[in-house]
């Protein structure tokens, strides 16, 4: 690039000058009363990143996203995720100035699962935009969802081959997660880890406990790994302690944000992570989801009826908060969630291929709520969260092509990061691939039961685990190719 080739004969004395006038202008700006203007060295330095730099600049920004801070309302309706969505929205618009200037095609990239699931899953989104009831906030939505996958995705993938650059990016976002947790915790140690504080308590860098440890979760298989396995990933002893440390320090986190999703999903990857490391194949994967959904649905009246006869509510008590998440008949909030997992069936009859349009949900449900299924915090106003659900909020918003495409994007990570666990030739890249499958797994549970794709808090991670998977596969692994014909061997040992 050019900046790049403009560095290189800059000497290093008007480097220093530089750099010595950017770090006046703030003190200039707070001495003659214009604080404003001390932002300008930021954006100076964020400019150079881009140009000069673009995937230090995004590991940055990975870095910077469990410290962003969300305003909800900065005019015209609008709200910002800052110091971040302003340095993807800058580095989403480079980028695609700079694929319509060079009009770059990897055919081999998009034929990757993931990257194809995506595209196609990308495109769907459009279309429904297009068809969506409420095109304006539609809109909106798709703008986000597209400079998250161009940069977390499309950006970073191929610029993964170096595997340094992998870990980097993961360290960066455990460096911000580990400030953001430890933030929490102290808070929240001060105030007794009593329940009732833990929905608000990791403010103003989450909105709520449930993203909170929803984020948390996707990163402690990473740790766990790091810890355990980190000689094989040439981590240092020192660093795998610290690893292990922050492991146990990140389930604190997540047993005392009192979030039973997360709970449920980090018990069911231990449990997956179990049955692939002692050899479960894809498919085998998927015959047992599909005979697990074949017997709840032939035994679906006799599990709702002993699902009925739970009266555990949510409580202080952990032993008896986890025994609530079954509590079908009495807890307001699993009761509230079948009642909009229910309206969004009802939306999916209505308008079964497009959907309603993306993240209009919220603003569309009211009306197909039943009284029966009414709860003590059932509301009109989309409060309290939305579908509860990622599967259900895209069967309601993008139809039962949306839930498909989602379903094979989840579906076909699983398949590759199983495949590099199994057939990888080097260690660190099974390690690898086996911590960001777990990690996402975690994420895939979780969705079942509540939906956070859309804030950049999850977002640019779960982007960023795929990326990594599909840099590994295209980029890192070397696996066993058997010859399928006598004439095939003996023209490969030639």
């Amino acid at each position: 690039m050019l900046l790049e080739k403009l560095n290189s004969h800059i000497s290093p004395i008007w480097i220093v000058v530089f750099g010595t006038i950017l770090g006046l202008v703030p003190v200039a700006g707070f001495i003659f009363g214009f604080p404003e203007i001390s932002i300008i060295p930021l954006v100076l330095i964020a400019i150079w990143l881009v140009f000069s730099y673009p995937i230090t600049y995004t590991i940055i920004i990975a870095g910077l996203v469990p410290l962003s801070i969300q305003y909800n309302n900065i005019g015209g309706g609008f709200g910002l995720a800052l110091p971040t969505e302003p340095m993807m929205i800058f580095f989403f618009g480079i980028l695609l100035v700079r694929f319509f200037i060079k009009s770059e095609w990897n055919v081999g990239f998009i034929k990757h699962p993931i990257v194809f699931f995506a595209v196609i899953y990308l495109i769907w989104y459009f279309i429904t935009t297009l068809t969506s009831t409420m095109i304006f906030v539609s809109l909106k939505s798709f703008t986000a969802k597209l400079w998250f996958i161009s940069i977390f995705l499309f950006f970073l993938a191929p610029n993964l081959s170096d595997s340094k650059r992998i870990k980097q990016i993961l360290y960066a976002m455990i460096i911000g997660g580990t400030i953001m947790v430890f933030y929490t915790l102290i808070r929240h140690g001060s105030e007794g880890f009593v329940r009732i504080h833990s929905y608000t308590i990791m403010r103003p860098f989450f909105s709520d406990h449930g993203s909170y440890a929803a984020f948390i979760a996707l990163f402690v298989p990473i740790l766990f790994v790091f810890s355990v396995y980190g000689q094989k990933l040439k981590i240092a002893i020192f660093w795998r302690f610290i690893f292990g440390a922050l492991c146990v320090v990140f389930l604190f986190g997540i047993l005392f944000s009192y979030t039973r999703a997360t709970w449920v999903s980090i018990f069911a990857m231990s449990g997956f992570a179990f049955l692939v490391i002692n050899r479960l194949s894809f498919k085998q994967l998927l015959s047992l989801v599909i005979i697990c959904i074949s017997f709840i649905l032939w035994n679906q009246e006799s599990i709702l009826e002993k699902l009925s006869r739970n009266k555990h509510d949510s409580a202080e008590n952990i032993e008896e908060n986890m025994k609530s998440v079954s509590n079908i008949s009495t807890d307001p909030s699993n009761l509230e969630r079948i009642n909009r997992w229910k309206c969004a069936i009802a939306m999916v009859k209505e308008k079964p291929v497009f959907g309603f349009g993306p993240y209009t949900y919220t603003f569309q449900y009211a009306p197909y709520q039943r009284p029966e299924d009414l709860t003590i915090i059932s509301t009109n106003a989309g409060t309290l969260g939305n579908a509860h659900s990622e599967y259900f909020m895209v069967l309601s918003e993008m139809g039962y092509i949306g839930l498909i495409l989602v379903l094979g994007l989840f579906m076909s990570s699983i398949y590759i990061g199983m495949k590099l666990y199994r057939n990888a030739k080097e260690d660190w890249v099974r390690i690898m691939a086996i911590a960001i499958t777990m990690g996402l797994f975690t994420y895939y549970i979780h969705g079942f039961i509540n939906n956070y794709s859309e804030y950049d808090k999850i977002s640019v991670p779960l982007w960023s685990f795929l990326a990594i998977l599909t840099a590994l596969d295209l980029y890192h692994a070397k696996y066993e190719m058997k010859p399928k014909t006598k004439q095939h061997a003996e023209s490969g040992s030639k």
